[in-house]
């Protein structure tokens, strides 16, 4: 096994290489090795390539919004809750303000300054902290979900207030689910499940917390590669995978096991992943994999706005200098922290434990 291993990481070595642009980005050969699995060892630096990332990042953007969002955001304080909450059963995220807590704030908070047409959405947590434990740098995960948000993915409006794509595809979900699988549609119906109650975790969270976790890295593995028709597919196939539960339960009972499959459910990962890609080429072909729907803004734009919204703040640009304003300072008292006047009082209670630098008694908001 450990063999095969290697000689798989390998071939992906390979792959990815010098010769990625010329011969592997956009061969079949690439998409049938992803959907056969990425080794898990790799599965960072082959998700760089295939989003592209060192295409859409840009110098300096990111730690400029970082230190704006600690002075401006209005979401830091939920962030700060949801960051207690997510993945706390993993061992980097076991600890309060742990360094993985630390970069899932860094991220969550930049990100809410930058594209402020979305902010924060609670959905965002768990999908920032997984893209963390496999991106080398926090930089990277900041830039991967402004990717998941904006360019192919166009997944921006299932973040936004109204959450319009989260509807959208919700309805196009029943739409395929009433088509493709009319028992489990009409079941579902004469119990009156709610769609939204068991479609929020799939389509906001991306399966996370509904399947077991090597799938679910699986299946982003292919939505990265594929874009968000993989979504809509891998939704009506784990209904179509587990019919006969589904159609044995009723009410309460078969509402909790659509919003907590889980380990649970049993699915040989290399069966679903290669019914994944046939159910999104078969719908590709018949035009019905995606809704109608409007285009998220793309990232040209989101610079724009960022430029024009702090232009008295920062000497935005590619390469311009730091920041025109000086990081505010807090006055350490015996019991915590009390901020300066000049600070907002948005932060006012803000937890310091998230690189916060402390030298003569005071703290330097960075």
């Amino acid at each position: 096994m450990q063999q095969i291993e290697r000689e798989r990481a390998q071939k992906w070595n390979k792959m990815i290489g010098t010769e990625w642009e010329t011969k592997y980005r956009t061969s079949d050969k690439l998409r049938k090795r992803v959907y056969k699995g990425i080794p898990n060892s790799l599965r960072g630096p082959v998700w760089s390539k295939i989003i592209a990332l060192d295409s859409i990042k840009s110098k300096d953007i990111y730690e400029r919004a970082k230190f704006l969002a600690r002075e401006y955001s209005p979401d830091l304080m939920q962030i700060d809750v949801d960051v207690m909450r997510t993945l706390r059963e993993h061992v980097h995220f076991r600890e309060r303000y742990s360094s993985k807590q630390q970069a899932l704030f860094h991220v969550l908070s930049a990100y809410s300054m930058f594209n402020k047409r979305i902010g924060y959405c609670q959905g965002m947590a768990s999908v920032t902290g997984l893209l963390l434990m496999y991106l080398r740098e926090e930089e990277e995960a900041f830039w991967a979900l402004i990717a998941l948000t904006n360019t192919k993915y166009q997944m921006h409006e299932m973040y936004t207030e109204d959450m319009n794509k989260f509807h959208l595809f919700t309805g196009h979900h029943c739409v395929l689910r009433e088509r493709l699988i009319p028992k489990i549609d009409a079941h579902l119906k004469n119990n009156e499940v709610p769609e939204t109650m068991y479609l929020a975790k799939m389509l906001v969270q991306l399966f996370f917390g509904v399947l077991p976790y090597e799938l679910v890295l699986r299946i982003w593995d292919a939505l990265f590669l594929d874009g968000p028709g993989v979504i809509m597919a891998a939704s009506i196939l784990i209904f179509k995978i587990n019919r006969k539960t589904i159609l044995s339960l009723e009410s309460n009972e078969l509402l909790e096991f659509l919003t907590v499959m889980g380990e649970a459910v049993k699915i040989d990962h290399d069966k679903f992943m290669q019914d994944l890609m046939l159910m999104v080429d078969e719908l590709s072909k018949e035009n019905i994999l995606l809704p109608t729907e409007t285009k998220a803004p793309n990232t040209y734009q989101l610079f724009q706005d960022f430029k024009a919204s702090h232009e008295d703040n920062l000497q935005i640009g590619i390469i311009q200098g730091l920041p025109k304003k000086p990081p505010k300072i807090l006055k350490k008292k015996s019991s915590g922290y009390q901020t300066s006047e000049t600070v907002p009082d948005l932060i006012h209670n803000l937890p310091l434990n998230y690189g916060s630098l402390e030298r003569d008694g005071a703290v330097a908001v960075s």
